[in-house]
């Protein structure tokens, strides 16, 4: 049986799972560098991250989710980079200005209603791989190696609310809510 130990909130693009696998394909060797690379059908840019809430504050979010008006976009992505000694991200070229402005309205919103968030600069990315074991030269090797990789673009027609629970078997991601974009 699969316990669930905590729930954390968060509302994200999704990267759809042609270009995850693509990006994918582009990490080829870099669990050799103790790294676990995301889930395809996890892959997404982060907008505001909420922490643990209640059921009642997940409802909420969606309500304020509702409230956030933007047309679809397009994003592209390309290349690789490391942030700190454990996250591997993929550049995100264009779209990054529109993400940007769902990040602040739905950090407004959310305030507005009475939900803490984390208010740290928005930093638009898509988290692409973990680094466990953080061995220096190894690692910025490999990253230097593929450092041009892509581009690979989509079009953000959706954003959403979602859950992380952290359980045995590891972290699962559960869609709660989302908005089509016009």
């Amino acid at each position: 049986m699969t316990s669930v130990k905590n729930t954390r909130m968060f509302m994200a693009v999704d990267v759809p799972e042609g270009v995850s696998s693509s990006i994918i394909g582009s990490l080829e060797g870099i669990e050799e560098h103790d790294a676990r690379v995301v889930r395809k059908d996890d892959m997404h840019a982060t907008l505001a991250f909420f922490g643990s809430m209640k059921t009642g504050q997940q409802d909420l979010l969606c309500r304020i989710l509702e409230s956030v008006g933007l047309q679809k976009f397009r994003v592209v992505l390309s290349g690789f980079s490391l942030l700190g000694r454990g996250i591997v991200y993929a550049r995100i070229v264009d779209g990054a200005e529109e993400m940007n402005e769902l990040s602040s309205m739905i950090k407004s919103a959310s305030l507005n209603a009475g939900i803490d968030t984390d208010m740290r600069d928005f930093f638009p990315h898509v988290t692409v791989a973990r680094v466990r074991n953080w061995r220096e030269g190894s690692m910025r090797k490999f990253i230097e190696g593929i450092r041009d990789a892509g581009p690979w673009d989509f079009m953000c027609t959706r954003i959403s609310a979602k859950k992380s629970d952290f359980t045995d078997k590891g972290v699962v991601h559960t869609q709660v809510c989302s908005k089509e974009l016009i």
